[in-house]
């Protein structure tokens, strides 16, 4: 009895089980897209999410950037120039939503008295 296998049978051993399993698995996964085929809700649908996503990055890369831009000014302005704006939550809040505007403001409120 041989129980010797040479280089080239391993290797075309190895081949034939690697093409089968990669056929087995590319049929597997053909069955489960199969349901996606033609479905233009589905793409749609998709392609309406990463739009939203996309624009939802940006804008809140906006508004974060101006919240910061907002909390670094009314910093200053209160402690470095030493206006006294009261830091209520009210104070922080239109900081935050109105950025270097809504310190703005803060300030026209400040000096007519209204705060």
């Amino acid at each position: 009895m041989n129980l010797t296998i040479s280089a080239e049978e391993i290797s075309t051993l190895n081949n034939s089980t690697a093409m089968e399993t990669a056929v087995n698995a590319t049929e597997e996964v053909g069955v489960g897209l199969e349901a996606f085929v033609g479905n233009w809700q589905l793409l749609i649908g998709a392609l309406l999410l990463i739009i939203v996503a996309f624009l939802a990055i940006y804008l809140l890369k906006q508004v974060i950037a101006n919240a910061i831009i907002g909390i670094i000014a009314l910093l200053v302005i209160r402690f470095v120039l030493g206006i006294p704006i009261p830091l209520t939550p009210l104070v922080v809040l239109v900081t935050v939503l109105g950025g270097a505007g809504g310190v703005g403001a803060l300030l026209i409120a400040t000096y007519f008295g209204w705060m």
